[in-house]
């Protein structure tokens, strides 16, 4: 026998004989998991000592395993009544992880002799289930910040087991991942009862148009992979379908559109035609149908591969957003199948190019040229803005940054921290406009050939603490205004010209560039007694390129007094407020 045994043993066995109290009436003990990092659950050494040298929590002696220092333990063997060492008398996770991996146990035990222990589990942060790992308990309780993670495999059959009753809460992470073809119901808990819901579920690796329910009955708690019924929009016709994208039928009883934005317009919604019933209340927000059917069809079928047509046109007409960030193309398709209990979800896609983005938006072209344009009709002051890359690197010898440019009278600033994973600048002195007028060409950030994925940008709203995440698209750099018009001040002139020498026109210093500012030279500039402004001749463009020259090297010593000021910025070094 161990000498913590033999001594504790010896110790109840005095207290008990002097008090004539019952074993298993013993106060517990809780034994803290020590490590901050990830640990296993059976090495003594990642537990605190009590007095007994450090030992893992069994059963035995009233012991409860407490997860509360934001370690992760991780359990890679069986422990239970039987087996050495034992499992803990309770579990209690308030600030960490249990992590059970595949083929590994955990069970609370009882005290020996006739004692017991309530052999309760809480969860009030994570537990993490893979494969065929168990939990078992005489109850357990989930908290409203817990997660509980399960790795599912084929060979998954009900991970936590209590006789007793499961409280659930928190949220539900399930992946798939596991198993080649997701498909029907696992029991993830087997329990005497089960109260509560878990508030938010969610799963990974399943198929493009499935989905996961859960559903609880007194003893257990399911979780079943739906095949989605799937509705494309077409943005350029407002055309509306509904697809069954599988092989097999799926049954179809009712159906609803939804736009909270008001992009339907219900005039246009024919609906799926014989059987069905259209609702007298279809607005700009919703357009629904029940199936009416005959006697002994209380369901219409919707065979695999089939697509069924709601609208031949004009169903989808964005709305005019009302505020900044707000999404037009925000239809939501609910429908009610006859085999499953609670409505579903339908998987939405837009096809089509004109995708509407209320956003401001970093375009990339084929070349790695790039541009900044807030595409909404809201104006918004900004304060810095960052592009990232975790997939090729970013130039910033070619970026041509606002600070390079001069922008907004020179209050600009490129943060040192700029490089190949990040572009960043910030605004030193006050805020700029970005509106749906103003383009702000970066110049090229890619090299050519860059794999267009992994790139985020990001800015920061005047007197704002967190970045607001833009959209990137990859295509042709947009344009505003007139053809030629590369400062955006409503006219082509000379300055614009300078900008082209610079490469700072949409597609950089090309001759495709120069021949748009050639052929628009003057435009918005009114003309004096029908006379008209002729396009600069080579001596013209011999001046404007000295006096390119010359801006550019006053530029130069500028851009390098911004950036010894910024090496200096603790705003640039930390990204600011971020």
């Amino acid at each position: 026998m161990r000498i913590r045994q033999l001594f504790w043993a010896m110790t109840v066995a005095a207290t008990v004989a002097a008090a004539h109290m019952p074993l298993g009436a013993m106060a517990e003990q809780p034994v803290q998991f020590l490590p901050t990092v990830q640990g296993l659950w059976g090495e003594p050494g990642n537990w605190e000592d009590y007095g007994f040298g450090q030992n893992v929590p069994a059963a035995p002696f009233d012991e409860t395993a407490v997860i509360g220092s934001g370690g992760i333990a991780v359990v890679d063997s069986v422990y239970n009544q039987t087996s050495t060492p034992q499992g803990p008398a309770e579990l209690h996770v308030t600030a960490g992880e249990v992590r059970i991996l595949n083929g590994a146990a955990l069970t609370m035990g009882d005290i020996p002799v006739g004692g017991t222990s309530d052999r309760s589990i809480e969860i009030l942060d994570r537990l993490s289930i893979v494969g065929t790992g168990t939990l078992g308990g005489a109850s357990i309780m989930f908290g409203a910040g817990a997660t509980l993670a399960i790795d599912l495999s084929a060979a998954t059959a009900s991970p936590i087991t209590v006789t007793g009753s499961a409280t659930l809460n928190g949220a539900l992470n399930l992946d798939y991942s596991g198993i080649a073809n997701p498909s029907g119901s696992k029991t993830i808990i087997t329990a005497g009862s089960v109260g509560g819901a878990f508030s938010s579920v969610s799963a990974i690796g399943l198929g493009a148009a499935q989905t996961v329910q859960v559903a609880t009955t007194v003893g257990a708690v399911q979780a079943s992979v739906v095949d989605l019924l799937t509705m494309t929009v077409n943005r350029a016709t407002g055309a509306v379908t509904i697809n069954n994208p599988h092989s097999h039928s799926i049954s179809l009883d009712g159906y609803a559109i939804r736009s909270a934005a008001g992009s339907l317009n219900s005039a246009s919604f024919s609906g799926l035609g014989s059987g069905w019933s259209t609702s007298a209340s279809n607005s700009s927000n919703a357009a629904s149908q029940l199936f009416e059917g005959t006697l002994g069809s209380p369901s219409a079928s919707i065979a695999g591969g089939a697509s069924p047509i709601v609208s031949s046109s004009g169903l989808y007409v964005p709305a005019t957003p009302t505020a900044f960030l707000q999404d037009v193309e925000d239809l939501v398709f609910e429908y009610t199948d006859a085999n499953v209990t609670t409505p579903l979800l339908g998987v939405v896609n837009f096809v089509g190019s004109g995708k509407v983005h209320n956003n401001i938006v970093l375009t990339i072209d084929a070349g790695g040229n790039a541009a900044l344009l807030n595409t909404s009709p809201f104006a918004q002051e900004v304060e810095a803005y960052r592009i990232t890359s975790t997939t090729s690197p970013l130039q910033a010898g070619t970026w041509s940054s606002l600070d390079d440019q001069n922008a907004d009278d020179g209050t600009w600033s490129k943060s040192a921290v700029s490089g190949a994973g990040m572009l960043l600048e910030l605004q030193e002195d006050g805020t700029t406009s970005f509106n749906n007028a103003t383009l702000f060409n970066l110049g090229k950030i890619f090299d050519a050939g860059y794999t267009a994925s992994g790139v985020t940008f990001e800015f920061l709203l005047a007197g704002g603490t967190d970045f607001t995440e833009g959209v990137v698209v990859f295509g042709d750099l947009p344009t505003v205004g007139t053809p030629g018009d590369f400062d955006g001040d409503g006219d082509v002139d000379g300055s614009d010209f300078l900008r082209w020498q610079r490469g700072l026109s949409p597609n950089g210093a090309t001759s495709t560039d120069l021949n748009i500012w050639r052929s628009h030279f003057g435009a918005a500039v009114p003309s004096v007694a029908g006379s008209l402004v002729a396009i600069p001749e080579p001596t013209s463009w011999m001046l404007l390129l000295c006096l390119s020259s010359a801006a550019a090297i006053a530029g130069r010593a500028r851009n390098r007094r911004a950036y010894q000021r910024c090496r200096h910025d603790k705003r640039c070094v930390s990204h600011r407020r971020d």
